[in-house]
């Protein structure tokens, strides 16, 4: 071979060679950063997961404290039903025995105002009733129906009127 033919191999080689060295280097920079890419997203996904973790003991939390609040609530509105319950009996007799003992003695507008004591106790055993029942519909599951909404406009009228019929 020839010097000159020997320079260009030669001069051909130490290109390929530094060509490859440039591949190296760039593939190393290539490997640096995707290795720096995976980190963050290591991290990421480990803030991911603490802030689930964080979140997941928040909601415990706050479950157990709303299922206390709801054993008080209940325990008061039981409590309340049952004091109120004790003298809206003794109202409500008290007028029975009042219409029963001197009904005849009282003229029309005393068994009229006997007769709203009357109503007035049933109406407030009723609202006692459906506070109860109110409170325990956290323990029951929610059930969709229609409602004819004029209808029970209706009714609400018809029981003030009897209340208040003038």
């Amino acid at each position: 071979i020839s010097g000159v033919t020997a320079y260009i191999i030669g001069r051909q080689i130490i290109e390929d060679l530094a060509e490859k060295e440039l591949a190296n280097k760039n593939s190393a920079k290539k490997m640096a950063q995707l290795e720096s890419e995976i980190k963050l997203h290591r991290n990421a996904e480990q803030g991911m997961k603490e802030v689930t973790e964080n979140l997941e003991q928040l909601v415990k939390e706050r479950t157990e404290n709303l299922a206390a609040a709801n054993l008080e609530l209940e325990a008061f509105v039981y409590s309340m039903s049952h004091d109120l319950r004790t003298p809206l009996r003794g109202v409500a007799g008290f007028s029975n025995i009042l219409l029963d003992e001197y009904g005849t003695t009282l003229d029309a507008s005393g068994r009229q105002y006997i007769s709203r004591i009357q109503s007035s106790s049933l109406a407030m055993g009723k609202t006692i009733d459906s506070i109860l029942e109110l409170s325990r519909i956290t323990r029951s599951e929610i059930v969709k129906e229609a409602i004819d909404l004029s209808e029970e406009a209706r009714v609400i009228i018809q029981e003030l009127q009897n209340i208040h019929p003038e």
